[in-house]
């Protein structure tokens, strides 16, 4: 293994923003800091293009108050990973993050990438997810 060690990776600087081919590395249980809202985290390793590969994009997606102003969102998530809608059913909260732990680690999905300002400093976030296309 060769551990290629770069200026940008020691500096952590921003990705342009533009679309990404990536694959979900992890999708694991969060909550936020601040009200404690249930969620995902999602790790993402950039596939292409060829000069970004390697890097990571890391987004996290919460429920919310009420989960259905943002269910939208999940379900892009989902279909990206799996090619379907969520199931149109009840969850438990544990049941509901279970499916995304599950099903979506493995993924390959496309992401377009965006750069916004937080805190007095400029972070990368993740617009939209979309499956790849579909060759044939």
């Amino acid at each position: 293994m060769l551990i290629n060690v770069t200026k940008d990776l020691l500096e952590g600087d921003l990705l342009p923003d533009g679309i990404y081919v990536c694959r979900v590395e992890k999708v694991e249980f969060t909550q936020s800091s601040q009200k404690g809202t249930p969620g995902v985290s999602v790790h993402l390793r950039v596939l292409s293009p060829e000069e970004h590969a390697g890097r990571m994009i890391f987004d996290r997606l919460y429920l919310g108050e009420d989960p259905s102003k943002i269910l939208w969102r999940w379900n892009r998530f989902y279909k990206a990973c799996t090619n379907q809608n969520l199931p149109q059913r009840s969850f438990t909260v544990d049941e509901f993050i279970n499916l995304f732990t599950g099903a979506c680690p493995g993924s390959t999905v496309v992401v377009e990438l965006g750069t916004e300002e937080y805190e007095g400093e400029k972070r990368n976030v993740v617009k939209r997810y979309s499956a790849p296309k579909q060759e044939g």
